[in-house]
């Protein structure tokens, strides 16, 4: 349903902003979605004042949703996402994988192959941070498998209310028959935070 986009924005703010940023935000109707082999990168930095608003890569969230299989990348076909805090001050949340708040008639949520990554820069948030951040429910399957995480948040001071995630999942009431969390490579740097969890 979305794939294959290659998208690049840029955040230069000379004020406080609480502007939420979202690269892809889908949230279809369909019998199946599909957000695969997309290229986001996304830079901020600010002159002045503190930037506030949340920052999401992929966010597949709703109640609107009614498909039964959601895919957040497969082999071959990963995403890559690259989230970049340059100057200036920082305390918005920063998700690279949304796909928390979904229906309870969601089936199976695949989501697999992804690059997450801050290469070549760092988070400088004060807010929390998540690779990928899935506490809903699935009646079927639910696979978070394959995904390569590196993110360098040494520029922010996230506290243990906050919290520095690699992975955040199993919240929900996964009364499926699979449920795989697997063969994720993780590299969270931070050397101001007290919440991390892998």
């Amino acid at each position: 349903v979305c794939n294959n986009n290659t998208i690049a924005l840029n955040q230069n703010c000379t004020a406080s902003s609480s502007a939420a940023v979202s690269a892809i935000s889908a949230a279809y109707s369909s019998g199946t979605s599909t957000l695969n082999g997309n290229n986001i990168t996304i830079n901020q930095s600010t002159s002045t004042g503190t930037v506030s608003g949340a920052v999401t890569g992929i966010k597949s969230v709703g109640s609107s949703i009614t498909s039964s299989s959601i895919t957040v990348g497969s082999s071959g076909s990963g995403n890559l996402i690259t989230i970049k805090q340059g100057t200036g001050t920082f305390s918005g949340a920063v998700t690279y994988i949304d796909a928390n708040s979904l229906p309870t008639s969601l089936a199976n949520l695949n989501i697999n192959y992804n690059n997450l990554n801050t290469t070549g820069s760092l988070l400088k948030t004060t807010g929390s941070i998540y690779g990928i951040n899935n506490m809903a429910s699935t009646s079927t399957s639910l696979s978070i498998n394959n995904n390569t995480i590196n993110i360098d948040a040494s520029g922010g001071t996230q506290g243990s209310s906050t919290g520095f995630h690699g992975i955040a999942s199993g919240g929900g009431n996964n009364s499926g028959s699979t449920y795989s969390v697997s063969s994720n490579s993780i590299t969270l740097v931070s050397t101001n935070t007290s919440s991390a969890d892998f």
